[in-house]
């Protein structure tokens, strides 16, 4: 098992949505298909999700006001957490 690398994640929220890229760290290249996991920061359970398309970019659609924490993983790559974003 080689290295783990580790990516990059660029976000925003829109009108209840929370949009963005994940790029390799290393390349800056876009990381196709990289999961990205909206969770509850109490209870660190999933509530939604998106998959990066081939550019990196990924859209999570109709989140309700409140505050997340944001896991982006994929094989090879160290997972990579962004705590308390906040969706109004």
């Amino acid at each position: 098992y080689g290295a783990s690398q580790g990516a990059d994640l660029f976000a925003e929220t829109v009108n209840g949505r929370i949009i963005g890229s994940v790029v390799d760290s290393a390349s800056g290249q876009p990381v196709e298909f990289a999961t990205v996991a909206l969770q509850d920061p109490a209870t660190n359970k999933p509530i939604d999700g998106a998959v990066c398309d081939l550019t990196g970019k990924f859209v999570i659609k109709s989140v309700a006001a409140g505050t997340y924490d944001i896991v982006v993983s994929f094989i090879g790559f160290e997972p990579k957490r962004i705590n308390a974003v906040v969706v109004g």
